[in-house]
């Protein structure tokens, strides 16, 4: 009987767990081919040949260079016995500071850390504890990688120890974690986040060793720490019912400058938005691929199958699901969708939080959750937010109205309740806040109108009172006096200042978040999102198969997406659909109800119901408000009847302007101009400005409420219109005189500022039409408007860039300003590209005085901030150098300033005399206020001999005519420890510097009649420069 055929067996991979049936893993083969590689050149070899070997082969090329680093990598991660030697030969044989190392690994860890043998972890830990030990460059990078893979919620054996292992290594090298700024707050981030997953009694010595190192290093680096933001107020809010972080609560709040000198308390904190690098530390890379797939390929009514398998692997036990409020924050924060996939039919974020929200099984974690979702809402900030942070809570309340009205109302009661109990003395800004977010997401046209949510028939009485009580603005009726009151089952909230900021149920202890009754869990709901109405937007939906020819009828994109501004145009009104509306369907609007009931004769009310009869016939529109303002001229009405016609006027308008549409045609022609004030807005702008003084009054005042009802747009078209019709925008300033009769805080600069930034964002050649006679006849309002500059920094065009500048250049006006500048310049490192490059032009064009750019100085990165590092150096070219000036640069430049030694040597080489004779002068006072010791040099010493050994080392020339005015002043400084590292300065000292730049020729020296000059720091100096030296002074003696 023939044998049976064997069947051949694939390697298993000696770094990563597979089996089978899984496919040979083509980095796996990469690594161990390198790795064989590695083995061919250094078999059978003894270890002096092996490394000759090795070093021969890296010096062949880029390829073989990376094979033996891979090769070596290999071993090091999968053979522990040999890690030590192949360890020493990576760093050996390294051309590059290990760069290449740094990279594969993390490319390894980022990849494939998941599929890890227990083996490959311990020795990834290994390695990076050797590299954290010689200090490494690059380290502190691949440490926030393996950050980045300790899983939250998961208390199994391997990650546990991964966390212990890591722990271990922070606090054993504490002193090299701390050198790394944004590295010590991400550390601290990340085990804050973890203590209370810890809190279960195997793993409370653990959690101790948390609690002690995350309360020490706060204290010790609180400075560094608060970089993580108000996401550092969440994170220690959960923990400050232990007895070490109360502490340091009492000190936050009471005594916050003895953590930092300039920390000033809670507020300071929930002012700094948190970077996403934070939110992104607790979300696996793995994870990280699985969120962004979900959010950016599967399609809405197709996400079931990728819900469950990721709640399967990620959300499956109790435990896990602290990693919801994780998700949720990323969700919010850092995916942020683009255009394309807002106007697709992809499943949007709103969809996936609110699936998330379903998978809370406990109070504690469901209120947590939703204290992540509006965290951004109560610490909101105009002009420093994004709307995508918080577009999806607004969406998620929105959507589920239609067949979830209980998740609405539980995040609305939710939203109502935190504003007063998450922090009693911030109870008015945290509301302020709030509101501010809400009209944000008005004015960016992700709701129309907040009416179909707050004004919702099924919200119970109570809620709509606390909804009108918190945001009276957005209800039509009066907002209510004093507060709502609230049941026995409402949160209890602390007064004073004496505790830390509530959590998320109300209490400010961890514990207490299992007490609480006051929050309604969203997994409650008997039923499903999708399992009700057909045409409704779902959470869950049934797992429809691509090919499914229902599917997109089921789920039209329209519905469910949010339409961006700029993108496609707003959805219909059914007041405007065509001019086939009935009147029955206006009557039945709201708006158009409350008007009704007030004393309007028939000719007025005819005029409202046609305006939205008409449909979009513009010029018909025209007429009806020409008609309809004669008539309220006549009728002389109350205030709170005008009010309510201006909101019935602001909703018409809105709903006639279609987002990404033009006034102007691309040409601006005088005929295009023209035909462009044929429209309802500039209709009503008509009527107001070109009537008498005793009429214009009422029109001014109506007006003004139709602006307040939400018609953000009127200011600018008003500048249009003028500057149109007049050629000039000097009535403006009328228009707001008109407009601060009836409410004494409008300014003017403020509402050119919010006019223009309005006008940026709608509509481009409205604005670049209006900018030039804006800037140059309100030149005295806006010199020096941070708002103002900002936004001509965002908006304006290349082509008219180069005008504004030319204007600055020729003093016919001035937008930047001396007083305000230095502060602008600080502000704009957080701009993008565009706008800082577009700022710095301005600059330039100003020709400031020098200390205007101190400040910003002070906090420039090269590497941070690369736009206004050109633009800092490109200015300080055009001004002459003087010892002040140089002096004070030293001073406030971080040390090692590479932009700064660019200048230097710019100036070196225009201006060699002055130069040299300024560090000469500084020099001179530092010796005079030199250290008693004079082996001890102070870091403005060294600084200033660093910046002086560069010029010489690259412009001999600068130091030939100054050689002898330069010696002296370097001999006073005399010591071995001051010259050790400045070679160029030594030689000048010990007389044997050489000019071979070709500035003088020959390369020998000029200067013959030095021939007393004494060699110091012979011990430092090779010999043969010594003999050098010394037959040069015997041939000048002779």
């Amino acid at each position: 009987m023939a044998a049976a055929a064997e069947i051949p067996t694939r390697p298993l991979s000696q770094l990563f767990i597979n089996n089978a049936l899984d496919a040979r893993d083509e980095l796996d083969q990469k690594w161990e081919k390198s790795h064989q590689f590695l083995t061919s050149l250094t078999n059978n070899l003894s270890e002096r040949d092996a490394h000759d070997s090795l070093s021969s082969t890296v010096c062949k090329g880029q390829q073989e260079y990376e094979d033996v680093t891979i090769g070596l990598l290999y071993t090091i991660l999968t053979d522990e016995n040999a890690a030590q030697k192949a360890y020493r030969d990576l760093t050996l044989l390294s051309r590059d500071g290990l760069t290449l190392a740094f990279t594969k690994l993390n490319q390894l860890i980022v990849e494939k850390f998941f599929k890890f043998q227990l083996r490959t972890r311990n020795q990834l830990i290994w390695l990076f504890t050797e590299f954290v030990k010689s200090s490494a460059a690059g380290a502190d990078a691949m440490c926030f990688y393996l950050l980045r893979q300790i899983i939250g919620g998961d208390v199994g054996r391997t990650n546990i120890d991964y966390i212990e292992a890591l722990l271990n290594i922070f606090q054993e090298h504490k002193t090299w974690l701390f050198s790394y700024n944004f590295l010590t707050a991400a550390v601290v981030y990340v085990f804050l986040r973890l203590i209370l997953d810890h809190s279960v009694p195997p793993l409370h010595h653990l959690m101790q060793r948390e609690i002690d190192f995350c309360c020490s290093t706060l204290r010790e680096k609180f400075t560094d720490c608060i970089q993580i933001g108000r996401d550092l107020i969440r994170l220690l809010q959960a923990v400050a019912q232990i007895p070490v972080f109360n502490t340091l609560w009492k000190d936050i709040i009471h005594n916050p400058r003895s953590l930092s000198p300039h920390f000033t308390g809670i507020s300071h904190l929930l002012k700094l938005r948190t970077s996403r690098k934070f939110l992104i530390s607790r979300i696996t890379p793995d994870m990280e691929n699985k969120l962004v797939f979900l959010t950016s390929k599967v399609k809405l009514g197709h996400q079931k199958k990728y819900q469950d398998w990721f709640q399967k692997k990620y959300l499956a036990n109790p435990e896990s699901h602290a990693l919801l409020c994780d998700i949720i924050r990323f969700i919010c924060g850092v995916i942020h969708p683009t255009n394309e996939i807002l106007g697709s039919d992809i499943i949007p974020r709103w969809a996936v939080i609110g699936w998330l929200l379903q998978c809370c099984q406990n109070n504690a974690t469901s209120a947590n959750a939703k204290l992540t979702l509006f965290f951004d809402w109560l610490c909101y900030q105009p002009g420093q937010e994004n709307i995508m942070n918080i577009e999806p809570g607004i969406l998620i309340m929105l959507h589920s109205t239609r067949s979830h009205i209980t998740i609405s109302a539980t995040l609305l009661d939710f939203l109502c309740r935190i504003i007063t109990s998450f922090y009693k003395p911030m109870e008015t800004q945290i509301r302020n806040a709030v509101r501010k977010a809400l009209h944000f997401v008005v004015e960016k046209r992700v709701l129309n109108s907040l009416s179909p949510l707050f004004d919702h028939q099924k919200l119970d009485k109570e809620l709509k009172e606390m909804l009108q009580y918190n945001f009276p603005e957005f209800f039509n009726t009066e907002s209510a006096s004093t507060p709502p009151v609230t049941n026995s089952a409402s949160v209890a909230v602390k007064s004073g200042n004496e505790s830390p900021p509530v959590d998320a149920t109300g209490d400010s202890s961890a514990s207490s978040l299992e007490k609480s009754t006051t929050t309604t869990n969203l997994s409650d709901s008997n039923k499903g999102y999708g399992d009700d109405e057909e045409d409704t937007a779902r959470f869950s939906d049934s797992d429809d198969e691509p090919n499914d020819t229902d599917s997109k009828q089921d789920y039209p994109s329209s519905k469910y997406t949010f339409k961006p501004i700029a993108e496609s145009p707003m959805p219909e009104s059914p007041l405007a659909d065509s001019e086939n509306t009935n009147t029955d369907s206006i009557e039945n609007d709201r708006s158009f109800l409350a008007l009704k009931e007030l004393s309007l004769s028939d000719k007025i009310l005819q005029s409202l119901v046609e305006l939205n009869q008409i449909g979009r016939d513009k010029a018909g529109k025209c007429e009806i408000i020409d008609t309809l303002f004669q008539l309220l001229i006549e009728q002389h009405l109350p205030n709170e009847t005008l009010k309510k016609i201006a909101m019935y006027l602001a909703q018409s308008l809105i709903l006639d302007y279609r987002p990404g549409s033009h006034l102007l045609d691309e040409d601006k022609s005088d005929e295009s101009v023209t035909k462009s004030l044929y429209t309802p807005h500039f209709a009503m702008i008509r009527n107001v400005l070109d009537v008498n003084s005793t009429e214009k009054n009422i029109l001014s005042k109506l007006l003004y409420y139709v602006k307040e009802a939400g018609e953000r747009r009127l200011g600018y078209m008003v500048l249009f219109y003028i500057k149109v019709n007049y050629n000039s925008v000097t009535m403006y300033k009328d228009y707001v005189e008109d407009l601060m009769r009836f409410d004494e805080k409008i300014k003017l600069n403020e509402c050119l500022s919010y006019d223009l930034k309005i006008c940026g964002e709608d509509d481009r050649s409205v604005f670049s039409y209006i900018l030039p006679s804006v800037l140059s006849q309100f030149k005295d309002t806006l010199n020096g408007q941070l708002e103002v500059i900002k936004t001509v920094a965002s908006y304006v065009d290349p082509i008219q860039l180069f005008e504004i500048s030319r204007q600055i250049a020729l003093n016919e006006y001035e937008l930047l300003g001396n007083e305000n500048m230095p502060q602008l310049l600080v502000d704009s490192l957080n701009w993008d590209y565009y706008e800082q490059s577009t700022l710095w032009q301005l600059v330039h064009s100003e020709d400031p005085k020098s200390d205007v750019f101190f400040p910003v100085l002070a906090k420039l990165s090269a590497e941070d901030h690369p736009e206004a590092s050109t633009g800092f150096v490109t200015a300080m070219k055009t001004i002459r150098p003087s010892t002040s000036l140089i002096d004070q640069l030293i001073s406030t430049a971080k040390r090692d300033n590479s932009f700064l030694m660019c200048i230097f040597s710019h100036w070196s080489k225009h201006f060699p005399s002055e130069m040299i004779n300024s560090f000469i002068e500084i020099l001179n006072n530092l010796q005079e206020k030199k250290s008693i010791s004079r082996n001890i040099l102070p870091s403005s010493k060294e600084l200033v001999l660093r910046y002086l050994n560069n010029i010489c080392s690259h412009n001999s020339k600068c130091v030939a005519s100054h050689e002898r005015k330069l010696r002296p002043a370097l001999r006073a400084l005399s010591s071995e420890a001051i010259f050790s590292n400045f070679d160029t300065l030594r030689s000048i000292v010990n007389g044997d510097f050489n000019f071979d730049d070709g500035d003088t020729g020959s390369g020998k020296r000029k200067h013959g009649d030095d021939d007393d000059d004494e060699v110091l720091f012979v011990k430092e100096s090779p010999k043969s420069k010594i003999r050098e030296a010394k037959k040069r002074r015997e041939d000048v003696s002779s």
